[in-house]
């Protein structure tokens, strides 16, 4: 009770609560922050854009595509509060060290295959005659598997036909297959009508317009999945192998492909496409506009992830 206290109704003297002068240091700070709410949402707000926008520039910097720099870039600095943290776990850094890592097993193991497997196949193919050079896909910066496929169309001088479950190329692919067909190439791509990948369905038909446009035909397979991947240039190279025309086959994933420069085998190859073709309907850009907005906004979405797919 409070000494000074005077006296309540009846007589009795009244109870007075006696407050401290000063908080305890806990209670000082969220009244502190309290006071100061909308300096304090000020502040974690420009925080999160000056790290989205640092962010942005390794993105630009270090991603490997246009489409990837400017899909990091843009969503960096208008959405850093989930950008950054998705960045930070699937951007460059930790996707870099997945292929290190993988290429170190690989390291590890080629010797196995190329001493006890791969010698004596080729050994065989030599004493047959044939001429065989292995490429080393994982061997030095420039010296990609992508490479083999850009020279493939940049020397195409009749035809270049394509088969691919899954194609999303990138723009370098997509630029050499352009500049064939304005350059008076047969240039065909042949994916499945119905893909079992929603994301690749929807980013492959970005592609269909800016193809289409250059003179590039491309089919649709409607007879079953079709799965194989296999290529043919002018009338004498084929190729048969694992690698789709997408960035992880073409930077990441364990793939083999096998190019043969001979008639006999590219008459054969060539039968293969024209019952495919055949078992196939003509794709255009004019389906892609028929369609609704919503279909049309997820098809350039997915666009944007085409460097990660």
């Amino acid at each position: 009770m409070n000494p000074g206290a005077g006296p309540g109704p009846g007589g009795a003297p009244s109870a007075v609560a006696v407050v401290p002068s000063r908080l305890a240091p806990p209670a000082r700070a969220v009244a502190y922050v309290r006071s100061r709410r909308k300096r304090f949402i000020a502040l974690l707000v420009a925080l999160a854009h000056l790290v989205g926008a640092l962010t942005s520039v390794q993105a630009v910097m270090e991603t490997r595509t246009s489409q990837g720099a400017i899909a990091w870039g843009f969503s960096l600095n208008t959405m850093p509060y989930l950008a950054v943290p998705a960045y930070w776990v699937f951007g460059r850094t930790k996707f870099n060290g997945y292929v290190k890592k993988r290429r170190a097993d690989l390291e590890e193991t080629s010797p196995v295959v190329r001493d006890f497997l791969a010698r004596a196949y080729l050994d065989r193919l030599r004493a047959g005659g044939v001429h065989v050079r292995p490429f080393h896909s994982t061997q030095g910066r420039a010296n990609r598997f992508q490479l083999n496929f850009l020279n493939a169309i940049s020397t195409a001088t009749n035809r270049f036909w394509i088969a691919s479950p899954y194609f999303v190329p990138d723009e370098q692919i997509v630029s050499a297959l352009k500049l064939a067909a304005l350059r008076g190439v047969d240039v065909r791509v042949l994916v499945p009508d119905d893909c079992d990948n929603a994301l690749v369905r929807l980013s492959g038909g970005s592609f269909v317009a800016p193809l289409e446009e250059a003179g590039v035909n491309i089919y649709r397979h409607t007879n079953g999945f079709l799965h194989h991947k296999i290529m043919l240039v002018d009338r004498d190279t084929a190729a048969v192998g694992t690698a789709n025309f997408d960035n992880r086959s073409f930077r990441l994933n364990f793939e083999i492909t096998l190019e043969v420069r001979d008639a006999e085998f590219a008459r054969q190859v060539e039968a293969l496409f024209e019952r495919d073709f055949a078992d196939s309907r003509r794709s255009s850009a004019r389906e892609l506009e028929a369609r609704r907005l919503p279909v049309r906004l997820a098809v350039r979405v997915a666009r944007l992830l085409a460097p990660v797919q």
